[in-house]
């Protein structure tokens, strides 16, 4: 998972696949959705931004890897280096 707060730096977090949200829309109705895979993800991450949690402070709680991104290969394909921390 990465960020565009932390440009360049990568790191290894579990969340659910699939989550349920309820929501106002905005005429003020209650309404309820059902998201998976990269929607789910991403409404996550957010979730946790206005919550005042990086996904940085997952991967520390669930000890996982960070990774840095070193750029592209000859043939184009993204290269990370695993960080020490």
């Amino acid at each position: 998972e990465g960020c565009l707060s932390t440009p360049d730096i990568w790191g290894e977090v579990e969340r659910f696949q699939t989550i349920k949200v309820s929501y106002q829309n905005a005429e003020g109705k209650q309404e309820t959705a059902s998201l998976t895979g990269v929607s789910a993800w991403i409404f996550q991450h957010e979730i946790d931004h206005l919550n005042g949690i990086l996904f940085q402070d997952r991967v520390l709680e669930q000890k996982g890897k960070f990774y840095k991104f070193m750029g592209k290969d000859k043939t184009g394909t993204d290269m990370f280096e695993e960080m020490t921390i």
